[in-house]
């Protein structure tokens, strides 16, 4: 039957030569080889995608980073598994390079947040150091806090010192300049003078300005309360300072001008802000402060008068207090108040004693006592155990009451034959005048009555009329 099955195929009915078998299995293998290849690569190309496919996570503070974070991954996923389906299922070069750029993107916002992250919890551990609350400015702080929560990004800068009162702080310190000043004025208003001591810790601006300056560049907290408060002044007063800024001439700063008010600035002292602190309108007036006393006391007297040479002397006496004092002005002084008190002319006709206690001046009765001033100590005899009446009303032994106390010197006589004797600590005691056995030099003391200068003996001798409705002693404070 073999013989019978007809050839039909030759190969010559072919217009081409038939390759070699050896030819063609060559061939075959070079196409298994290509396809190997492919798969290989397409393999590789799904390992990658795979990996690009599972971005990193991060773990986020702030709620809306966190949510974005998880939309930007659900979003990348989307995109490229639908490009990869568009694309019959196969990954290419082009898929995997947008994927990459896209992953870029994502860790380089995730690195924003992070740094955010980093900054805020710094600022957050140095807030919560003892006394950070009051060092820095937590209403900054406060309003940075929401805004990283809300958005995820917190600004450099956030945290700043809080600002001292520096208003207060001016008024508090004892700063005093190098020269200082007193000014006194006296009126004369319904019989009384009216005495207004205002004392200047400071004369010299350029020396408070200095001052100004120095202490509020000395602390950022400083710094940061004298802006505050500058800010916090009306329009029409921070303009008289950053005029030079209005480059529109309308009394208003832009956002833009603003800006050119740097406190940072070399020049700092030619700050709109720093003008204003050294300024009239700012610290200065707290710096360079006055104080000013008013008393208000009678009238002075003028008790007695004398000139040597060209110099005046005037005792003048006036009572404060309850205490009765005297001062003495000499020379210009004494010559200035003649001529403010013209009045006082008619009390000037007695002139300084000498006498066995030194000099003095006579003085005038006054509630039926002749009290003297600053007369030197005596040798008083008293009788054995003589006793006299000390300021809490004890009687007490002269001998005893010398011996604590001192010397004594005569005080005061009254009309009545009251003597008082200050010792030289300044204690009083009291007794009568006629125990005092050796009288004879106080008797000879010179005071002033209606009919002129008389001695204390004249007048408890009867050679001058005693006041009516006076007696007794009255006691110095």
């Amino acid at each position: 039957m073999a013989d019978s099955f007809p050839i039909l195929f030759t190969g010559r009915e072919l217009d081409f030569d038939v390759p070699k078998f050896t030819e063609m299995n060559r061939a075959a293998d070079n196409l298994q080889k290509k396809l190997q290849i492919e798969q290989a690569q397409q393999a590789d190309l799904q390992k990658e995608f795979r990996e690009n496919m599972n971005v990193d996570m991060e773990t986020f503070m702030s709620n809306y980073a966190t949510q974005q974070q998880a939309d930007m991954a659900k979003a990348f996923n989307d995109k490229w598994t639908l490009e990869v389906k568009k694309n019959g299922g196969k990954i290419n070069n082009d898929i995997l390079m947008g994927m990459q750029k896209d992953t870029n993107a994502m860790a380089s916002r995730q690195k924003q947040w992070l740094q955010s992250q980093e900054l805020w919890k710094r600022d957050k551990s140095l807030i919560e150091q003892s006394g950070g609350q009051s060092l820095y400015d937590m209403e900054k702080f406060g309003r940075a806090t929401e805004e990283f929560m809300r958005t995820g990004i917190y600004k450099p800068n956030s945290l700043e010192y809080s600002g001292v009162n520096m208003s207060a702080l001016f008024d508090a310190t004892k700063w005093t300049g190098r020269s200082t000043k007193a000014v006194q004025d006296v009126k004369t208003v319904n019989g009384k003078d009216i005495v207004t001591t205002t004392t200047y810790n400071a004369t010299d601006p350029a020396e408070a300005k200095n001052f100004i300056a120095s202490t509020i560049l000395s602390n950022p907290r400083y710094l940061k309360g004298a802006q505050k408060e500058f800010m916090a002044l009306d329009d029409k007063t921070k303009m008289k300072f950053l005029k030079d800024y209005d480059a529109n001439g309308d009394g208003k700063l832009s956002p833009d001008e603003m800006g050119n008010v740097n406190m940072g600035s070399m020049n700092i002292l030619e700050n709109p802000v720093m003008q204003w602190a050294m300024s009239e309108e700012g610290y200065l007036p707290r710096v360079m402060r006055s104080e000013s006393n008013v008393q208000e006391m009678p009238t002075k007297k003028i008790v007695s008068k004398e000139r040597a040479g060209d110099e005046m002397t005037v005792n003048v006496e006036y009572e404060q207090g309850g205490k009765k004092i005297k001062t003495t002005l000499k020379g210009a002084q004494a010559e200035a108040y003649l001529k403010e008190n013209p009045e006082a002319e008619a009390n000037t006709a007695v002139t300084a004693e000498s006498g066995p206690f030194g000099k003095y001046t006579p003085p005038p009765i006054e509630s039926g006592v002749y009290t003297f001033e600053d007369l030197d100590v005596g040798t008083f005899n008293f009788a054995k155990g003589a006793k006299g009446t000390d300021e809490a009303g004890d009687s007490v032994k002269f001998d005893k009451f010398i011996k604590k106390h001192g010397a004594l010197a005569v005080k005061e006589v009254s009309i009545g034959g009251n003597l008082t004797l200050q010792a030289a600590d300044g204690a009083l005691i009291r007794t009568r005048l006629d125990a005092v056995t050796n009288s004879d030099n106080i008797m000879k003391l010179k005071v002033q009555t209606p009919d002129g200068v008389k001695t204390i003996g004249e007048i408890l001798n009867g050679g001058a009329a005693a006041p009516t409705g006076s007696s007794g002693i009255a006691w110095s404070k």
